[in-house]
């Protein structure tokens, strides 16, 4: 059996190359860091929405020794509070697939890593 070396010639790194590669890995990670930010708000948003409506139903509930406009009010909170849990659900979940979407085109350890220098021309199209 033939053993082929395939070697790759040494080709310098662009300035030009150095500069994409890196503002695209940077552009990603803010993405990201905006995403998981607005999860994390929403989510704080959503259980404390929850938690002012149960205190808001124990008060009426007190005032009101659970009488007709105890069960009003609480058909009228739970609804509220159940579809901003599915908005939200259906928000952070849109997000979730956002990020995985970013991480995936992320480099792991550095902008240039896994990147061959002769193949970087074809990677972006402003270098072709």
């Amino acid at each position: 059996m033939e053993q082929h070396n395939i070697e790759h010639s040494p080709v310098e790194l662009s300035s030009q190359l150095v500069t994409i590669m890196t503002t695209e890995h940077y552009n990603l990670r803010m993405a990201l860091s905006m995403s998981t930010t607005e999860t994390n708000g929403r989510s704080s948003l959503f259980v404390g929405a929850v938690s002012s409506g149960l205190i808001a139903l124990a008060f009426v509930g007190q005032v009101s020794h659970l009488g007709t406009a105890f069960f009003v009010f609480s058909l009228v909170v739970i609804a509220a509070l159940l579809v901003m849990g599915l908005i939200t659900f259906e928000r952070v979940l849109e997000s979730s697939n956002t990020q995985f979407m970013y991480a995936r085109h992320q480099p792991h350890s550095s902008p240039l890593s896994g990147v061959c220098p002769a193949d970087a021309a074809l990677l972006h199209p402003l270098l072709s």
